[in-house]
């Protein structure tokens, strides 16, 4: 259980920064 949990919370923070990365990525590219 433990490491499923580690596994759910290390994805979660990745996607995130993920979608961040290429939102700043567009907007410098829209900039």
């Amino acid at each position: 259980m433990a490491a499923s949990t580690s596994g759910q919370a290390d994805k979660k923070p990745g996607a995130s920064g993920r979608v961040f990365a290429i939102t700043e990525d567009h907007v410098t590219k829209t900039s």
